[in-house]
């Protein structure tokens, strides 16, 4: 993980690194009970129609830098320390801020929303709250 990120302008948090051990993206390990493995880590998106792709760490670092070539990292839509998890095509994104341990995870929408929403206090608080939804088959 250290080879991939290490251009990257910031560290990031020990939560983000557990994260792409536990799973590197979107991947089915046989653990999603049926669903297609675009919903298992955020099963809130079962009934969207807009589905988030967690991405895999090569990819985020791919993203964050196309978004900060097209940006100069310098957009006012756009913070050179925030780092994309999980894309709708560019358009939607969940990122946590770099630097920040824990860290806590953002919604940014292109043209739809004024400013980034925080979603979650940080990744742990996430997964426990997706764990405990899947546990009272709330999804």
């Amino acid at each position: 993980m250290d080879e991939i990120t290490k251009d990257l302008p910031f560290r990031l948090s020990e939560e983000v690194y557990e994260l792409y051990h536990w799973r590197n993206g979107t991947a089915d390990l046989g653990y999603n009970n049926g669903y297609l493995p675009l919903y298992f880590l955020f099963p809130e998106q079962l009934g969207a129609d807009v589905i988030y792709s967690f991405c895999s760490l090569q990819d985020s670092v791919y993203i964050y830098k196309t978004i900060g070539e097209a940006t100069n990292y310098n957009d006012v839509y756009w913070n050179q320390k925030w780092f994309p998890i999980a894309a709708y095509e560019n358009k939607r994104m969940l990122y946590v801020v770099g630097d920040l341990d824990p860290s806590p995870v953002y919604i940014w929408e292109v043209g739809c929303l004024d400013h980034s929403v925080r979603i979650y206090k940080n990744l742990i608080s996430m997964i426990s709250v997706i764990a405990e939804c899947c546990e009272f088959n709330l999804y």
